[in-house]
């Protein structure tokens, strides 16, 4: 009988742990993480739960990753009856979370009703890094070479530093003439627009000018990513930009200066003019010479000189100092053309070809004369080589 009871209760025990197995049941918060555009800080997202009357029950914990797109939060609870009510409080991990329409923050008590599942869906906004704009993962540079010139290299290389003045990368562009424009786009790691990055030209070029400024090699060049809203209230990022490079290009061979040259060279440096770049242009309408210098101010040095024509009396060409600011191929007439074109004036000023038919024979090669509409006219030879040399930028000394 002893041993009957005894075999009793280890059956009942038995039952009894079958049965509390039984009762526990999962209440699950299937979560889907929308970082709107943000960079997402890894975390662990920590939820309390509470009965309806603020009584705690249990705390659980999901991973919330750069990449997470979903997750879910789940809680093992003694046998419930369908439609007790719960509280859950996000208390670290999270930025938000959203539940049928409404937003919650840590702390805020959302309320789950089991009436019909113990199954909830929810929307988790991640911790994020604080947005200046949106999020982006390049920056591309667009380049529009400035001269016609032969480089003296075949390409332009640049750094890039992250606003701390960090190195981030390296890469080259490279460079075949005037009028072309090159891009050159480095891959970031995920970064706001509104970051600033510094690029830095290395080799190949003579300058880089953005915004109006003028920058030499080994010169940071400041750079703010930007991003704004359309007129139809789609974001628009700017992580692009548009420079203006002037490429490093093979030095002239110098010319015998003799008595014209040597002259030539002491007046120049005696004006005390200037020149953006390491080349200076003097025009001298009364030697009908187009003169080419090689330095800096006060140590220029003579490089070869062409015979030109100028302004007729009635068109006289414009006399003081100007800069070489447009390359153009050709203009084009009805029964001939010039070209290329160096414009160093508004107003039409420019030194190009003497007048070529379109079968390429001269329509008018005169030198040494005043017959221009104010142009300064060289031979065809000339002007080739004043465009394979002369940089953008250069400055032009016109005297009587």
């Amino acid at each position: 009988m002893k041993k009957t009871f005894t075999s009793l209760i280890i059956i009942v025990t038995l039952l009894c742990g079958i049965k509390a197995f039984a009762s526990e049941t999962e209440l699950t918060i299937d979560l889907t993480i929308t970082d709107n555009g943000a960079i997402v800080i890894p975390e662990t997202a920590r939820f309390n739960l509470f009965t309806a009357d603020g009584e705690w029950l249990a705390n659980e914990a999901c991973e919330i990753f750069k990449d997470t797109q979903a997750a879910a939060v789940h809680f093992k609870l003694p046998e419930y009856e369908a439609g007790t009510v719960y509280r859950l409080v996000p208390t670290k991990g999270i930025t938000k979370i959203q539940y049928n329409g409404v937003s919650y923050g840590i702390g805020d008590a959302l309320t789950l009703d089991t009436s019909e599942s113990s199954s909830f869906s929810a929307e988790a906004i991640p911790l994020f890094v604080p947005p200046t704009g949106l999020r982006a993962d390049s920056v591309t540079f667009y380049f529009d070479i400035l001269n016609t010139g032969t480089p003296l290299v075949s390409e332009a290389r640049f750094n890039l530093f992250d606003k701390d003045g960090q190195w981030l990368a390296n890469d080259a562009i490279s460079i075949t003439g005037g009028g072309v424009r090159k891009s050159l786009t480095f891959n970031i790691a995920d970064y706001y627009t509104g970051d600033t990055f510094y690029l830095c030209p290395t080799v190949g070029m003579t300058d880089v000018s953005y915004n109006g400024a003028v920058f030499n090699p080994d010169e940071m060049i400041e750079l703010q990513t930007y991003a704004y809203t359309d007129e139809n209230g789609a974001p628009q990022k700017g992580t692009f930009f548009h420079l203006n490079l002037t490429p490093l290009y093979k030095l002239p061979s110098i010319d015998n200066p003799g008595a014209f040259g040597a002259s030539a060279e002491a007046f120049v440096n005696n004006s005390g003019v200037s020149s953006a770049t390491n080349y200076l242009i003097w025009v001298s309408k009364k030697d009908y010479k187009v003169c080419v210098f090689l330095g800096s101010t006060g140590n220029w040095q003579y490089v070869k000189a062409f015979d030109c024509a100028i302004g007729a009396p009635s068109t006289p060409t414009i006399t003081g100092q100007f800069e070489y600011y447009m390359y153009q191929p050709r203009w084009t007439y009805d029964t001939y053309y010039v070209g290329p074109v160096m414009r160093f004036a508004k107003g039409g000023y420019a030194i190009h070809s003497t007048l070529l038919r379109y079968d390429g024979s001269n329509a008018d090669g005169r030198l040494r004369m005043k017959i221009s509409h104010g142009c300064v006219r060289v031979a065809p030879g000339s002007i080739n080589w004043l465009v394979d040399y002369i940089p953008l930028h250069t400055r032009v000394y016109i005297t009587e």
